[in-house]
């Protein structure tokens, strides 16, 4: 599960059987509290956590055994709405308007 607070996106393990995990700091802390936030699984246990950060589009990649992969900044500007989606392969996209 994942969600924001007042200047960070945040991620918290569940296992597959429901028991809490530790908890994920996703974001550097900003100024403007982030938004828009989306998460996709892969049947394999991957997570894509996409936001809004600071009027960029921003995404992390998080692992089955929650290893964080590094912070991606796909877009600038004022964004709209993004849709992160995942393929039964596996395969991973974040569109924005």
């Amino acid at each position: 599960m994942a969600w924001v607070t007042a200047q960070k996106v945040m991620a918290g393990l569940v296992s597959a059987a429901g028991k809490p995990g530790r908890v994920l700091t996703l974001s550097l802390p900003v100024a403007t509290a982030p938004s828009l936030l989306r998460v996709v699984m892969s049947p394999a246990g991957e997570a894509f956590v996409a936001w809004d950060g600071n009027q960029r589009l921003q995404a992390r990649f998080i692992s089955p055994a929650g290893k964080l992969g590094p912070l991606l900044n796909l877009g600038d500007g004022g964004l709209g709405w993004e849709a992160p989606a995942s393929r039964h392969t596996g395969g991973k996209a974040s569109s924005y308007d």
